[in-house]
Parts: C-alpha cells; structure tokens; sequence
C-alpha cells in the first residue's frame, strides 16, 4: 500500500473517533454547534502536537546529555517540527490529486550533467520533497528529481533495489548526487556498495540518517521496522562497510526520531552536526537547505575540474 493510502485510511479513522465526541456532546445539549464543528480538527491537531512532543520527551530521556537548549529555542524547535509534520502529512495525501513537477526542464539537459536525487524517509513519497524541487534547482542549475521507492512496508534490500532499478532506468551513465532523507540514506548506501548503478553516484548526502539503527524503530513490526531497529542484521551488514569520501552525513543533535542521535553519525564518512533541528525539519530547514547546496557545488565543481583535465 501506497504512503498516500495509508495516510488518507489513518486520517479518516482519525476523523472518525474526532467526530464521535463533539458530536454526542452537542446531540446531549452539552455543547454549542459552533463548538462542535471546531472541536474535531482542534483536537486532531492536538494529536500531532502530542505525538511530536511525545517523540522529543522520549529523546531527551534517553540521551539526558544532550546540548541544553532555552526554552525559547526548545520551543520553537518543537513548533517548527509540528509544522512539518503536518506539511509533510498534507504533501503526502495530496499527491495523487497534484502534478508532479520533479521533471521540469528535464529537455534542457544534456545526458553527460549531473543530477540531484532526493530520495525520501520511511512511510514516506516524493510528495514530501516538492517545496523544494523547483528550489534547489534554482540554487544549483542542475537538474533535481525526486523518485517514490518501494513499496513503504519493504526492508532494506527490497528498498535499495527499487533505487538501483530507477537511477538504471532514468539516468544509466549519468552522474548522479544523492540527498537522502532518514531510512533512504541506508538504502542508499547498500546501493553504493552492491548495485552497479552506484559507478555514477558521485555524492551522497544523509540527513538524520539512522545508520545503526533507532530504538522508535522498536514499535514497527514491518520487515523495514525490523531492520531499523539497533543491532539488526541488516544494519551490522551495513556496518562493515567502509564509506568513502563520496558520503556526507548531516544529523542533528536533538532529532526526536533517530534516538540515540548518534545513531547519524557515520565512520569513515564527513560527518556535520546541526543543534537545534527536529527530524521531519531537516527537510525544510533553511540552514539545512544551504549546507546541501553547498555539498552539491562542491561535488559540481570535482566532477567539472575532472572533465576538464580529460583528452
């Protein structure tokens, strides 16, 4: 089933139980119409905040050494994760009713340019990417597109095979930099080390990728649950592989998600540390935005001073 799908049954169940109340409050004479016409979508909302909240009460618990944070900057680290929870949410469901815009100007490139894949997190689409396609095109000139992977249930493998699958179709010969969000960095890197479409792949870049593992991982019970989960056999298989100089790996310190947050950091790759950042806000952080572009011009610049050196 479909990252769409999914989220448009959990919404309507949602809606549903939201319903319910108001509506045997007003039906009792307990509560005025107005009020139970605005009561389901406060109290949907309520749900979100108490999720995310939930998520970087269990984080701070468990890793009470973490950078201290204001409460000013805690707070606003908190509402800005909310809002992107709720964006990404909206992204996600509206997809299928939108146009898909990942290939814009695709014409004006020739086949030999590098292009920019963003590749999404677990139970997740392209959808999630789409505010900022059009953008980062604009920042880097190059051509950026986003893929929806395999099946969101899938593990690992099954993950990785549906990115190798795609890049051959799309972009064979091609090079290729890599933005991975969360869980696709793993699927990314298990492309690098076994699929023949990683010879082109010139850069990847994770953002708050779990690379050994999450303990939220714990209370999914899908083959990809199981194999984000600390210590699971895929990840120690992943473990033993030696990233190079072509993997850059961006957490941040107080993700609610990837708990430990150490969990992001990643031997042997270019690690950069971010404060002050949720999970789902990586993708829309405007500081995030610009360390990428930065990482994409450096990648640009080595695959141009390269060809030039050619015969």
């Amino acid at each position: 089933m479909q990252a769409a799908s999914r989220l448009w049954i959990a919404l309507l169940i949602e809606l549903g139980l939201c319903l319910s109340l108001p509506g045997i409050l007003w039906h009792g004479g307990l509560i005025s119409p107005a009020l139970a016409f605005l009561l389901p979508p406060s109290l949907m909302l309520a749900v979100r905040c108490a999720l995310v909240a939930g998520s970087f009460a269990f984080a701070g618990f468990v890793q009470p050494g973490r950078t201290h944070l204001s409460f000013q900057t805690y707070a606003a680290m908190v509402a800005k994760e909310i809002a992107a929870f709720v964006r990404f949410q909206y992204l996600i469901m509206s997809e299928p009713l939108r146009k898909y815009h990942g290939e814009s100007c695709v014409a004006t490139y020739s086949k030999d340019a590098p292009v920019v894949v963003l590749l999404h997190g677990v139970y997740c689409s392209r959808a999630v990417w789409r505010p900022l396609i059009r953008e980062l095109h604009a920042r880097t000139g190059l051509q950026v597109e986003a893929p929806s992977l395999a099946p969101v249930e899938s593990d690992l493998t099954a993950q990785s095979r549906s990115l190798a699958r795609w890049l051959d179709r799309r972009h064979a010969g091609r090079p290729i930099i890599l933005v991975a969000h969360s869980m696709s960095g793993l699927a990314a890197r298990l492309c690098l080390a076994v699929s023949p479409a990683a010879s082109t792949i010139r850069q990847l870049i994770c953002l708050g990728t779990p690379h050994n593992g999450t303990l939220i991982a714990n209370i999914l019970s899908t083959p990809i649950g199981r194999d984000l989960r600390p210590r699971s056999k895929r990840l120690a298989e992943l473990s033993r592989i030696e990233s190079n100089g072509t993997v850059v790996s961006l957490y941040t310190e107080h993700d609610n998600l990837v708990v430990p947050f150490e969990s992001a950091r990643l031997p042997h790759a270019r690690n950069i540390a971010l404060r002050g950042v949720g999970h789902m806000s990586l993708i829309y952080s405007r500081e995030v935005l610009e360390l990428v572009t930065q990482e994409i011009g450096k990648s640009v610049g080595m695959h141009v001073s390269i060809a030039a050196r050619e015969p």
